[in-house]
């Protein structure tokens, strides 16, 4: 399974982690490393809690496009 994470990057340092498939999963990390190393845990966790409730996984239709707006 894929899945597409946004890394975010904070004006204090770091990564915050969003993706679009699981959008309860929030997390944050020093580091791109860091950061990928804990979506891939956020989202096996999320898997496996979707599959325990006879959910299934969720999928993507595409990866997101990310878009820059001046207001």
């Amino acid at each position: 399974m894929q899945y597409s994470v946004i890394l975010t990057p904070e004006t204090e340092g770091g990564f915050t982690i969003t993706m679009p498939a699981f959008p309860e999963y929030v997390g944050f990390a020093e580091t791109k490393q860091e950061a990928l190393a804990l979506a891939r845990e956020g989202i096996a966790f999320e898997v496996e809690r979707l599959r325990r409730g006879g959910q299934p996984p969720p999928t993507e239709s595409g990866p997101p496009e990310v878009l820059r707006v001046v207001a």
